[in-house]
């Protein structure tokens, strides 16, 4: 779903598009339906500008997988869904890389305001969804601390 999304969007604004999978057949359905290439994992050096991981890899419980281990991070920005952790190991591999980055929560605290407006017909005020995300991820940060190690 996340995949299909950013595709449609990168597409809609006229981007080149190519969906890259551990399961390339499932790639192909997802990419022909937005009007975007596939191929199977990894990218060759040298051949994205933008990076967006759309799997779970490097999330909570997770947090020390990489989407694809040694993947040449020599793109310009690296975008990871993923929100838990804040600051994924893939965000922090391209920023060592020198790559800009872009974490998950931005776009799940977004997809919450709209969809409070959609529902109830109201807007929240702007840091409202932002500061309730941020304190519930800090909660789960220390719920997830062994009780040995607090």
């Amino acid at each position: 779903g996340a995949a299909r999304a950013v595709a449609y969007a990168l597409r809609s604004a006229g981007a080149e598009v190519t969906l890259y999978a551990r399961r390339p057949d499932a790639a192909v359905e997802t990419a022909r339906s937005v009007g975007a290439a596939s191929a199977p994992l990894p990218p060759p050096a040298g051949s994205w500008d933008l990076l967006v991981n759309a799997t779970p890899a490097g999330g909570f419980p997770r947090q020390d997988e990489r989407p694809v281990p040694g993947l040449p991070l020599d793109g310009r920005l690296v975008y990871d869904l993923v929100y838990n952790p804040a600051r994924t190991r893939l965000v922090a591999d391209a920023e060592a890389a020198g790559c800009d980055t872009l974490g998950g929560l931005p776009m799940l605290v977004d997809q919450a305001r709209r969809q409070f407006e959609w529902w109830t017909g109201r807007r929240p005020p702007a840091r409202l969804f932002l500061e309730a995300a941020e304190a519930r991820l800090k909660t789960l940060a220390r719920e997830s601390v062994p009780e040995t190690t607090r």
